[in-house]
C-alpha cells in the first residue's frame, strides 16, 4: 500500500501546481496539500481568498460607495457601453 502514496502525491501535486500558477500563487505552496489538516485550511483559503494578480471589478466612487466597473457612472463605462451597443453612436 506504500506504493500508492507517491503516485497519489504526484496525481495531486501536478494539477495543484498548474492551478496555483494560473492564480498567481507560488507553485511551491502546493506542498501544503500534503500536510494533513493544513491542506483543508489551504484549500478553503484558495477558494475564498482573493487572487493576487486579479483586481476587483468593484471601485469606490467619490462618496465611498462601491460600484461595479461597468456601472454607468464608472470611469470608462461609456466605452464599454458603446462596445455593448455595437459601436459608438448606436443605441440599443
Amino acid at each position: 500500500m506504500f506504493w500508492f502514496t507517491p503516485i497519489f502525491a504526484v496525481l495531486v501535486l501536478i494539477p495543484a501546481v498548474r492551478l496555483l500558477r494560473r492564480g498567481g500563487y507560488s507553485p511551491w505552496s502546493a506542498l501544503l496539500l500534503l500536510i494533513p489538516f493544513v491542506n483543508l485550511v489551504f484549500i478553503w483559503w484558495l477558494a475564498f481568498g482573493r487572487a493576487p494578480h486579479r483586481a476587483s471589478p468593484w471601485r469606490e466612487d467619490e462618496h465611498g460607495y462601491r460600484r461595479h466597473a461597468g456601472h454607468a457612472d464608472a470611469p470608462g463605462a461609456a466605452a464599454s457601453a458603446a462596445h455593448v451597443n455595437g459601436g459608438p453612436g448606436r443605441t440599443a
